[in-house]
């Protein structure tokens, strides 16, 4: 179709046009001059508006009537196009200007259709004519005339190009989003539009013709193509950190809340730390205590004293990002951790944000629809990248690191300690209380310092709590200095005393007195909270119930509750047959009775942008009393008293079944199924798998399939699933995996959620699935809502219980017909996946316990699933029975199957290669079928890949040093050690590919021969190690001196190259640039200077031989000549330093 065609096409709809008005007076007409056609009114926004059309009609409304008069009518423009000739193809292919605006073309139809912004965007169109043989738009034909028009088309062609930002922004924001910055710089970018069409128009229409034209144009269009490309910048900023927002923040704008809230805090209660001399060491960047932790029992105001450090504790101008662990909930899971310093990290530092976005792109598989930053050792390895690329200082703050499990605190210490060594700029504040085993994982040289407590300190936090309360001023002083005198040094015993004595609503001195009276009794947190539970109810019955409800529920929810959603819990019955029948009634019920006012004194509230208020418990002592014993076994006795760092978990399954049954009655309310949500087209591209949303340097553009899709306003409420449904359909399989088994659900409630052809499986997958949802990480670390989302049919009960039911359940059912309708054809092929993706041998060996589950886990190829799936790489002896019976029922299958199998686990599964040669010890049918090294296809597997390997070398291509090692010491294994694949590839080649140094330490240790074994192309593993460890200078030296002292290998290589080992690695390296190493190697004296450097005949001058020229020659040189004989190298030096000397005059 003709492009004129085309345009004619995108002319508005006359229903979407608005009434014109009557015409404007002469006052009215442009100062530039022209006609003026009738002007529109301006519309209003429809009120389910996204952000660009919002932004456009306020735009629009901001524009004076002459100026609406002349955008009301593009019949003008559209004219103009129609009177240029029929497009000529050859002239259009060698426009510039034209092909550059072929980029806008995918998305002009788009825009028209959403923001009926047609009219306007079609004047814009490259519109290619013969008239004059140019392909030209009208205003570049104008300048074109009088010699602008390279000039001028280049200006028109940057301002054009950078319209698809307009839709895009539409790809990201959900509609209903507040954000005010995005909506004013698209305001100014829709004003920039306007201004252009006007100046155009005002151009054409002059009585001086051409020239005329072309010397307002050029006057006036780079001011306007300056303010568009200004105001585009600043959308894209926002775009990007939309982004960066949707890739890397799950839990982000609850941390940001956290952090606001705990700026409410008194800092002369915290300036101690500045004073300490280990802090001011720790701070300064030039001292070389790098890490250092505050330590200090429960409740001693740790937490507010970290947040003092990282808002006001560090110098400035460094990087701080701060983390604050809340107890109960994901913010202590590893990937989130390191999700919210990257992004903190991209936001303080905005160039790193390209490189983050390239890695994005790189990492992501088209084939996973987990994201890599839901990973964390992928994250891990763009963190690290990130922090070792800083030239700055960056100061790490994080909280309640003893909220952490050991492995996740582990991971974080063994991080810092590789950044450190790594010489890396970063400061690191941690604060956790006491416990052995935690500090025992803290880096080495880790600076410790005790949080302190004074009486003046208690003093400032106990009047800013009094004032934050408003207790009456008539009686602040007195209950601030009794208060103070009694806490001994405990930050929350100060708050939770004064929520008391407020609770109790004290007028006078006398009543002050009763109350001090009694509070002096309370020696301890438990007894505290026990009496304040004790006001809170006032006696009633149904007060203490929803208390205790509430109480319960916070401990566990992953994530604070609203206000509305902590309302709703409190009133779903356990057992759903005396449950209330409907929303709407429970509804009801909620808004009757305060929830909010009941629990208050023992929550706090946080302020979410964007967001409805959410509460959580007001310290982790509240929680861990919770956990061990229901508020009404408290008493004022004090029987349970916390001490620091324990983990009472004891009612946390039971609890967790508690809310699981909440949220899955709630889910089997009618109105679940009988109503349907808006669901997003199962087409539209998520931008944390695309990459940058517009990225102008980037050949790669994204086409929706149904171009014009957005988010659809969502609020279950307003579809009829009221105020509980976002956190039930969201969090019910986080509490499934974690409930006690008495509280488990039932087989016929787990079919009715998961069956894809009812609205109720919809309904709560569609939200669950949302990017700002709850995330439920499922078998092998994915998404499971959203992965399963994608793949509907795989979301079926057989599914979901192999993924995060207890073994009873999957046995109960695994029962039943599995061919029954409710049952996916395919979700056989994925349970063994997932109950072996949750890397708990307790699980199979229950499972195993049970006949007719055994043979069906044998039957379905359990050990395919084993070998062929990347599990856990630390699965240890725990999983040797398990493991041992499957071996054990599988005899038939591994004589035929056995070499593959082992080829498959020896990748990453250490366990099942020890258990298949355990077994194969007494059986030599076995041990024959493990170590052939035939390699042919059989049954339905797909055949042998060029570069397949035998166990070592699958072993050696997964970096697995460990298996490496216990294959390499199995008898008979020789075939496998030395085998080549398709290309003459052999382990050695797989073991050097990478940086992965401790699994060729391994294979040398059994074939030290191996490392100068050429491949079909000639490369040589010891050359292929030095290129892949250029960066490791140390590590490989060590290798280097393990190889240079072999015996066999120094035999081996003057056998096959004639010439000493020491020779040809010195020279490998010096070719490579190694400058540093070859020097090391030549003054320990394992390598001699002759092999690679001369004195030149006559004049004693050092040059390189031939054979190690390469790049960096000079440098080379100059590194050798330090450790040349002093009667050789100083004249030299000096020379050279004359030389560059003269270079830099």
């Amino acid at each position: 179709m003709g492009l004129r065609k085309y345009l004619k096409g995108l002319k508005h709809k006359p229903a979407e046009r608005a009434e014109p008005c009557d015409a404007a007076g002469p006052d009215d007409a442009d100062e530039e001059g022209g006609d003026v056609t009738e002007a529109s009114p301006p519309p209003q926004a429809p009120a389910d508006a996204d952000v660009s059309k919002s932004a456009y009609f306020t735009a629009w409304a901001s524009l004076k009537e002459p100026e609406r008069a002349k955008l009301g009518s593009d019949e003008k423009m559209i004219k103009l196009f129609e009177q240029l000739d029929e497009v000529d193809e050859v002239h259009y292919e060698k426009s510039r200007f034209a092909r550059g605006l072929k980029v806008v073309a995918p998305y002009l139809k788009g825009v028209g259709t959403i923001m009926e912004f047609t009219g306007t965007l079609a004047s814009l169109h490259p519109i290619a004519s013969t008239t004059h043989g140019l392909v030209k738009s009208s205003i570049t034909i104008l300048a074109t005339l009088c010699g602008a028009g390279e000039e001028l088309s280049g200006e028109i062609e940057s301002f054009i190009q950078k319209i698809p930002a307009i839709e895009r922004v539409n790809e990201v924001v959900k509609s209903g989003d507040e954000l005010p910055d995005l909506h004013k710089a698209l305001v100014a970018l829709y004003r920039d539009l306007f201004d252009f069409i006007i100046k155009v128009d005002a151009a054409l229409s002059k009585k001086g013709g051409a020239t005329m034209a072309i010397v307002i144009l050029r006057r006036q269009l780079p001011g306007i193509v300056s303010s568009f490309n200004k105001h585009i910048i600043e959308i894209k900023g926002e775009i990007d950190d939309l982004w960066l927002g949707s890739t890397l923040d799950m839990e982000e704008q609850n941390l940001t809340a956290l952090r606001i809230e705990l700026k409410q805090r008194e800092d002369d209660a915290c300036d101690w730390i500045k004073g300490h001399p280990r802090f001011s060491a720790w701070a300064d960047i030039d001292s070389k205590e790098n890490v250092l932790v505050l330590l200090g029992d429960m409740g001693c105001g740790k937490t507010m004293t970290t947040s003092f450090v990282a808002d006001k504790g560090i110098p400035v101008p460094h990087v701080v990002c701060s983390y604050y662990i809340t107890g109960g909930t994901q913010t202590a899971e590893m990937p989130i951790i390191l999700r919210s310093i990257m992004w903190q990290l991209l936001q303080a530092k905005p160039k790193m944000k390209r490189d983050f976005m390239y890695w994005f792109r790189q990492t992501v598989d088209p084939s996973n629809t987990s994201r890599p930053t839901s990973y964390d050792e992928k994250i891990r390895e763009f963190l690290k990248h990130a922090l070792l690329a800083s030239e700055d200082y960056i100061y790490l703050v994080l909280d309640a690191l003893d909220e952490c499990e050991i492995a996740t605190l582990s991971d974080l210490a063994r991080l810092f300690e590789e950044l450190l060594k790594s010489g890396a700029l970063l400061k690191v504040f941690l604060s956790m209380r006491h416990n052995d085993e935690a500090e025992g994982l803290l880096p080495s040289g880790t600076v410790r310092v005790e949080c302190q407590t004074s009486p003046k300190q208690s003093h400032a936090l106990a009047a800013f709590q009094a004032k934050r309360l408003h207790i009456s001023e008539n009686i602040r002083e007195r209950v601030v200095e009794e208060v103070a005198s009694r806490a001994d040094g405990s930050a929350i015993w100060i708050r939770m005393a004064l929520e008391y004595l407020n609770k109790r609503k004290i007028r006078n001195q006398t009543e002050l007195d009763g109350a001090i009276k009694k509070l002096s009794s309370y020696k301890n947190l438990t007894e505290m909270y026990w009496r304040l539970f004790e006001k809170c109810r006032n006696d009633l019955d149904e007060n203490e119930s929803v208390l205790t409800i509430a109480l319960d529920t916070l401990a566990v929810a992953q994530r604070p509750l609203t206000v509305e959603e902590l309302a709703y819990v409190v009133f779903i019955e356990l057992d759903r047959d005396d449950g209330l029948p409907t929303i709407d009634r429970l509804d009801e019920r909620a808004q009757g009775i305060g929830v909010f006012d009941i629990v208050r004194p023992f929550v706090h509230k946080l302020q979410v942008a964007g967001s409805k208020d959410q509460v959580r418990l007001v310290h982790h002592s509240l929680r861990e009393l919770i956990l061990r014993a229901p508020p009404a076994e408290w008493t004022a006795s004090g029987s349970f008293k916390l001490k620091s760092m324990q983990t009472p978990t004891s009612r946390s399954p039971q609890l967790e079944g508690q809310l699981l049954r909440r949220c899955v009655n709630y889910l089997m309310y009618e109105e679940c199924e009988s109503n349907q949500l808006k669901v997003l087209d199962n087409n539209f591209v998520f931008l944390t798998e695309v990459g940058n949303p517009f990225d102008s340097e980037s050949e790669v553009s994204v086409e929706l399939k149904n171009e014009g899709d957005v988010y659809a306003k969502f609020d279950p409420k307003d579809n009829g699933l009221g105020g509980f449904f976002t956190y039930a359909a969201s969090a019910w399989l986080h509490h499934y995996q974690r409930a006690a088994p008495d509280m488990d659900l039932g087989v016929d409630d787990l079919i009715a959620l998961c069956r894809y052809d009812k609205n109720r499986t919809k309904n709560w997958v569609e939200q669950a699935r949302r990017p700002d949802c709850f995330y439920v990480q499922g078998a092998n670390g994915k998404h499971y809502v959203d992965d399963v989302s994608r793949r509907g049919a795989f979301l079926d009960p057989l599914t979901v219980v192999s993924t995060f039911g207890s073994p009873l359940a999957i046995i109960a059912m695994l029962a039943r017909d599995l061919t029954h309708e409710a049952f996916h054809i395919d979700a056989r092929d994925f349970y063994i996946d997932n109950i072996i993706g949750r890397g708990s041998p307790a699980v199979l060996e229950a499972l195993l316990r049970d006949e007719a589950t055994t043979a069906m886990l044998v039957a379905d190829g359990v050990l395919e699933n084993f070998a062929y799936h990347v599990y856990d790489f630390r699965m240890g002896e725990e999983w040797d029975p398990v493991l041992r019976t499957l071996i054990e029922g599988s005899r038939d299958y591994l004589l035929e199957h056995g070499n593959r199998i082992l080829r498959g686990a020896a990748g990453h599964a250490l366990p099942l290669v020890r258990m298949l040669f355990a077994a194969a010890d007494t059986d030599l049918e076995l041990r024959a079928a493990l170590l052939t090294t035939e390699m042919a296809p059989s049954g339905n597997y797909v055949k042998v890949g060029r570069n397949e390997q035998q166990s070592v070398g699958q072993a050696a291509r997964g970096h697995r040093a460990d298996i490496v090692r216990f294959l390499c010491a199995q008898e008979g294994i020789a075939p496998h050690l030395h085998f080549r694949d398709a290309d003459g590839n052999t382990a050695f080649h797989m073991a050097v590919k990478t940086s992965w140094h401790q699994t060729a330490d391994s294979l040398f240790e059994f074939w030290p021969e191996g490392l100068f074994e050429e491949n079909d192309a000639g490369e040589e593993p010891l050359a292929t190690y030095l290129y892949s460890t250029l960066r490791d200078a140390p590590r490989m030296l060590l290798f280097l001196r393990l190889v240079l002292a072999s015996e066999v290998a120094q035999r081996t290589v003057r056998e096959k190259k004639g010439r000493d080992l020491s020779t040809v690695v010195v020279q490998e390296l010096a070719r490579r640039g190694h400058m540093g190493t070859c020097r090391t190697l030549i003054r320990e004296g394992k390598a001699a200077m002759e092999d690679v450097l001369l004195l030149e005949a006559g004049t004693g001058r050092p040059v390189l031989r031939e054979e190690v020229k390469g790049e960096g020659t000079d440098e080379l040189l100059t590194e050798l000549c330090y450790i040349l004989p002093l009667a050789v190298s100083p004249q030299y030096l000096f020379e050279q330093r004359r030389e560059r000397g003269h270079e830099r005059e």
